[in-house]
């Protein structure tokens, strides 16, 4: 079974996940946590296509991070973003050759974010609308998406690393996507950590 955690930085995807798979442990012959993709696919794809870190933008996100707040990052051109995608998507498809459909359910693959990264984060605004729903079409789909949403001045207080505007807008994006997903739902983190995966966990167990 495959299960995917949305929702802005700071929202708790991560401590939710680890909750969950504590809970679920007994209940699957294997539970594994995925952050993005399977990590499958070969990392040093972009240096073939002579990709090079630029050390005056990792000058930059310092002074970002001084300042208080992660800003945005440049995103990248519409080439760069390009080869990320079908790098992951290669990613993702040999993860679910390997998860096959005749132990998925015995599994439970925990992802935070997954491919819709590709719909929220900066890094990948010039890349063609047109290709991004075309992978969101291709791509093997999740069995449950589960949107963790609060009060942008709610996440700011509890990870405050970007600010209440952009963290507004990432919540904007996140509610995009779960309108359209008829395999989604929303969990407010009004809770804590325990009482929200127990929430998912019951979601889980419907399924199974």
């Amino acid at each position: 079974m495959l299960i995917v955690f949305i929702g802005a930085d700071g929202s708790g995807k991560t401590s939710v996940a680890n909750e969950l798979a504590l809970k679920l442990a007994n209940k699957f012959e294997s539970v594994k946590y995925f952050h993005t993709i399977f990590g499958i696919a070969p990392k040093n794809i972009l240096r073939i296509f002579k990709f090079k870190k630029n050390k005056k933008k990792s000058i930059e996100e310092s002074l970002r991070q001084r300042d208080g707040f992660y800003d945005y990052p440049e995103p990248y051109s519409a080439t760069r973003a390009s080869i990320i995608l079908i790098k992951n998507s290669i990613d993702y498809f040999l993860g679910h050759i390997l998860a096959n459909p005749f132990t998925r359910k015995k599994n439970l693959l925990i992802f935070d974010r997954y491919f819709y990264e590709f719909f929220t984060e900066e890094h990948f605004k010039n890349q063609p609308k047109w290709t991004l729903s075309l992978y969101k079409f291709i791509l093997p789909k999740p069995d449950l998406v589960i949107y963790l949403h609060n009060e942008p001045e709610a996440i700011f207080n509890r990870k405050p690393e970007q600010s209440i505007d952009q963290i507004r807008i990432h919540n904007e994006k996140n509610e995009s996507i779960i309108n359209e997903l008829s395999y989604g739902i929303r969990i407010k983190t009004d809770s804590s950590i325990a009482e929200i995966a127990s929430k998912v966990e019951a979601r889980i167990l419907e399924k199974i």
